[in-house]
């Protein structure tokens, strides 16, 4: 049992370090990392309203 939280807080204060570790990389190159990040939300929204709209004209067709 002591073991399993154990290796579950080790699992988490590698995955906190990960995300420390990777905010400088980020910060420095955030200019190309911004157009990835824009490109994917607006796509993802594209997709999502292009679905929903789908969806919706298919329930008023039925």
């Amino acid at each position: 049992m002591s073991r399993n939280r154990r290796i579950r807080g080790s699992v988490k204060n590698y995955v906190v370090s990960a995300v420390i570790g990777s905010i400088p990389i980020l910060v420095a190159n955030w200019r190309q990392t911004l157009w990835p990040l824009l490109a994917v939300t607006v796509a993802l929204v594209a997709v999502q309203l292009i679905t929903g709209s789908i969806f919706m004209l298919a329930l008023r067709a039925a």
